[in-house]
């Protein structure tokens, strides 16, 4: 699962690099993007039902309060880190560069009240896919997407990290998935199908940039992928679990699949996305099932949620070496931006994200072991791993 992982975090970054990665025409961000909302979906399932039990003593707050901070250090570090970046940037230019800039603009047109939204969504994460359903103009403030023309710019803009909206969609998952992942089956296929024929409404009688950026961003248009990573745990998994894994399964699922990642442009756009959505539901749980055992792959895996974090500062540090100071168009290349941000998640793994994991593990830990009334807190702080307790081979640092 790791090196899935890794590719469609590649996959985003080739992207917002502007330029390709050994001239593959890797699959699209936005598609990416909702592949990881499958394994989301996939993942927090799994250490509900194995784990948490988030419907005993306690277990739902357990559950939020280490998802948030498997989430927020990184993300905060990545954060400031851009800001002093930027701010660095605008010192030695002598004027605001790249998003600074709209903050000035709407700063000195009035607009204060959109900018304290704008910038608690970016502290808190919560709020971020909502950004994106608005445009800015310096006449006229914030309206929504579409409603100043031309004149308006995507409010997306003033975030800093602009690809976090889907960590905004994330936290808002997590919120809601000790009941969804427990659903009857009937429920959890009609979220699926509410969220489906929502977008297809909404593309139909919304304006066309409001019902885009909608069905792109907002939250509960994004639900449905979620939930089709739970109904993946819960259909496919056990199948999988029980050894039951032929050649078959391999070669059908996993060949098409990767063709897709590494070959989607190169195919009809919908046919492309269609195949991508239908074999990451059945490729998910296999390559979870092949490759739990093999740390290589956890760790591999443990790359992607900082390499999405940092790419985009990373990107910024390669443009301002180049004298690049307008960032939205500019193009870098895609290999020179890979091994960067890969460094720099490497970076954030080891010094920020498995200290925090080994916390994070010692407190459910301690947690089962009051429950079972086996040893004392004192006993149990130093256990920084739940593979011995619970039998999970790839527990996705949960």
């Amino acid at each position: 699962m790791g090196i899935l992982r890794f590719l469609l975090a590649m996959c985003v970054v080739a992207a917002h690099s502007r330029s390709t990665i050994l001239g593959l025409p890797l699959l699209q961000s936005g598609m990416a993007v909702k592949t990881f909302f499958m394994i989301s979906g996939f993942y927090m399932t799994l250490i509900l039902s194995s784990k948490y039990h988030a419907d005993k003593g306690g277990g739902y707050w357990l559950f939020i309060s280490n998802r948030f901070l498997r989430i927020y250090p990184s993300y905060l570090v990545v954060f400031g880190g851009s800001v002093l970046l930027l701010v660095a940037s605008s010192i030695k230019l002598h004027r605001p560069v790249d998003r600074l800039r709209l903050w000035v603009d709407a700063w000195h047109g009035h607009h204060g009240w959109g900018l304290v939204l704008i910038a608690l969504s970016q502290v808190s994460i919560f709020g971020m896919d909502a950004v994106a359903q608005f445009d800015f103009s310096a006449s006229h403030g914030f309206g929504l997407a579409g409603a100043w023309g031309t004149a308006g710019q995507e409010a997306w803009r003033f975030n800093l990290l602009r690809q976090s909206w889907s960590i905004s969609v994330e936290l808002f998952f997590y919120l809601l998935a000790p009941l969804i992942c427990v659903a009857r089956r009937q429920v959890q296929v009609g979220i699926v199908a509410v969220a489906a024929v929502g977008s297809l409404l909404a593309l139909h009688f919304l304006p066309a940039r409001l019902g885009w950026d909608m069905t792109y961003y907002f939250f509960p248009f994004q639900l449905g992928y979620l939930v089709l990573g739970v109904l993946s745990y819960h259909l496919l998994h056990p199948l999988f679990q029980k050894g039951r894994i032929h050649m078959a399964w391999s070669w059908g699922v996993l060949t098409p699949f990767a063709a897709v990642i590494l070959f989607w442009g190169r195919m009809p756009p919908m046919l492309a996305d269609g195949a991508c959505i239908t074999l990451a539901f059945f490729a998910i749980p296999l390559l979870f099932n092949l490759t739990r055992q093999v740390k290589v792959d956890r760790f591999i895996g443990d790359l992607s949620y900082p390499m999405y974090l940092a790419h985009i500062p990373c990107k910024w540090v390669m443009l301002a070496v180049m004298g690049v100071t307008t960032t939205d168009s500019a193009i870098v290349p895609a290999w020179s931006l890979l091994l960067l941000t890969t460094v720099a998640a490497a970076a954030l793994v080891w010094l920020i994200d498995y200290p925090v994991d080994r916390w994070r593990q010692a407190r459910v830990v301690a947690t089962l072991a009051a429950r079972r009334g086996k040893g004392t807190k004192r006993e149990v702080a130093g256990i920084t791993t739940l593979q011995p307790v619970m039998g999970l081979a790839d527990p996705l640092k949960s």
